[in-house]
C-alpha cells in the first residue's frame, strides 16, 4: 500500500518501478496541502486514465464532481463515509475487473 498527501505524491508513486494495482482517490486530495499548484484527485485521475484503475472516495457529493470523476474513468464513486462492505465491495470488484481486463490484453 502506498499513501500519498498530495496529488504530485501521488503520481509520483504511479509512476514508479511498481505502481499500485488500484487507486482509492479522494477528489479533494492535495487541497489542504497548502501548495497553490499542487493538483487534485481529480487531476490525478484525469492524468491517468485508463493506466490504473481507481475508486473515488470522497464528500464531495455533487452531481457535476460525479460525472467529471466518471467521465475520468472512476471504477465507483462512494461518499464519505461508506459502509465498510460497500467499499470493500467495490475495491474488490475493481481489482477483480482490471485482473480480468489485463489477462485479455494481447500480449506482446
Amino acid at each position: 500500500m502506498v499513501e500519498a498527501d498530495s496529488g504530485r505524491a501521488a503520481l509520483a508513486a504511479c509512476a514508479s518501478e511498481a505502481p499500485p494495482d488500484l487507486l482509492l482517490v479522494d477528489i479533494n486530495l492535495g487541497s489542504s496541502s497548502g501548495h497553490q499548484d499542487d493538483l487534485s484527485g481529480l487531476d490525478v485521475v484525469r492524468q491517468l486514465k485508463g493506466a490504473i484503475p481507481f475508486v473515488v472516495l470522497t464528500v464531495d457529493r455533487s452531481r457535476e464532481t460525479r460525472r467529471a470523476a466518471i467521465k475520468a474513468g472512476a471504477w465507483a464513486y462512494l461518499v464519505k463515509p461508506p459502509e465498510p462492505d460497500t467499499l470493500h465491495a467495490a475495491l474488490e470488484t475493481a481489482l477483480a475487473r482490471s485482473r480480468d481486463a489485463r489477462a485479455r490484453k494481447p500480449s506482446g
